[in-house]
């Protein structure tokens, strides 16, 4: 997902308006290398540049075009300016429409020698001669050319500006032999990535190709007065802020979104779980009552009446002036019985000894009553589980009627 994310805010951003670089011709500037005074700070440079550059030029400062380069190792600074005026004539009347403006030259800055050098450096249609002191990208001095329309390309264009390049004072560098080709620079991040080709071993890699790292301000570097790089830095620094906002808001929304698919993930997942047990509810409610049926069953059939089991425990205890005149088996394990007995206490002696026994569960007396001198009553018995009666043993002896033998007459 932040891959794809990615990949969208590069096609958004492919279609933004592209930031625009302006390379000045360096043949329009005029410049001088000035050395540091011990112990100025950074902050102090800008303004040392300022007064500097009011010393040595023949306009007024809010006329000019200027800037410095200038590096944290260096112990000099190289400053440029050009009329605006002239670059009005050239049609450069719209500079504060470009993201960066420099000169031609500026672009191959970040090149360093192990010895001191004068290199030849090809920008759109100036040549270049920049003085380079050993170790220091910072020039000491740069002298521009126009380079002529017949002699603008491929091999003709390099031993131009090889044989132009020996017809300057180049006495104390050392020249190279390899002309530097330097296109325009591309808006990278904070700064400014440089693009520079050459056939050199000494060519500047990594950060040393960008303007605003290792102690390069970028705005030193622009042409454009104080007052529009302040005004710039300003929108530069509020438009990555929004930018910055529109980025977690986007990936916020994307977890968001995340989130809404899961959560409709796991509803939909709970809704089929749901809709599966109520299917199988239906089934388990069946399974549930064929269960029932089976124990009910199981129920009936371990619960068979025995009535003769009953009346057969009930004799068991019946004392002898007591006889039954009616017996009804109400259910498997409860029989009532109707009967008459010469008195009410051999009824109730009755009922108490078929209550002790542990064949039976309860006896209901149903309020016996004296007819004619005798008690009538009817109890009903409830039985725990009675066991099967014995079957018969059949009998031993013959069933065949013998003839006694006779007997003699006395």
């Amino acid at each position: 997902m932040p891959l794809l994310f990615n990949k969208i805010l590069e096609k958004l951003q492919r279609k933004l308006p592209p930031s625009s670089v302006l390379l000045l011709p360096g043949e329009c500037f005029f410049g001088r290398s000035f050395p540091l005074p011990d112990g100025v700070t950074d902050a102090e440079v800008q303004e040392f540049a300022e007064l500097s550059l009011e010393g040595i030029s023949p306009f007024p400062i809010d006329q000019l075009a200027w800037g410095y380069l200038h590096h944290a190792d260096s112990k000099h600074i190289y400053i440029y300016a050009a009329s605006l005026g002239r670059l009005r004539q050239l049609g450069f009347d719209n500079l504060a429409s470009y993201e960066q403006v420099i000169p031609s030259f500026a672009a191959s800055y970040g090149i360093r020698f192990k010895e001191a050098v004068v290199f030849a450096s090809i920008s759109g249609t100036t040549l270049s001669a920049v003085y380079l002191s050993a170790h220091n990208p910072v020039p000491t001095k740069v002298v521009s050319i126009l380079i002529p329309e017949d002699k603008r390309e491929g091999p003709i264009l390099r031993d131009f500006a090889s044989t132009w390049l020996k017809s300057l004072d180049t006495k104390g560098y050392a020249i190279d032999k390899a002309p530097w080709e330097c296109s325009a620079p591309e808006v990278y991040h904070d700064g400014l990535k440089l693009h520079i080709a050459t056939e050199s071993s000494e060519a500047p890699r990594g950060e040393d190709l960008i303007f605003g790292a290792k102690g390069v301000r970028l705005w030193d570097v622009d042409v454009r007065d104080t007052a529009f790089a302040q005004r710039q830095i300003r929108q530069r620094s509020l438009s990555a802020r929004i930018w910055t906002v529109a980025r977690v808001g986007a990936y916020t929304l994307l977890v968001l979104i995340a989130l809404q698919f899961i959560s409709w993930g796991l509803h939909g997942w709970n809704w089929w779980r749901t809709a599966k047990i109520e299917r199988r509810r239906e089934e388990v409610s069946k399974v549930e009552r064929n269960l029932d049926m089976i124990n009910r069953i199981t129920d009936i059939t371990g619960q068979q009446m025995k009535p003769f089991a009953m009346l057969n425990e009930t004799n068991l205890n019946r004392p002898a002036n007591i006889y039954f005149t009616r017996v009804n088996s109400k259910s498997w394990n409860e029989l009532e019985v109707e009967g008459r007995a010469t008195s009410l206490d051999e009824v109730n002696q009755f009922v108490d000894g078929l209550r002790n026994s542990p064949m039976v569960k309860g006896v209901i007396n149903d309020q016996p009553k004296i007819r004619n001198g005798r008690a009538e009553f009817r109890l009903l018995f409830t039985f725990n589980e009675l066991p099967d009666l014995p079957e018969p043993a059949p009998s031993t002896t013959d069933a065949t009627p013998t003839t006694p033998p006779p007997t003699s007459a006395p």
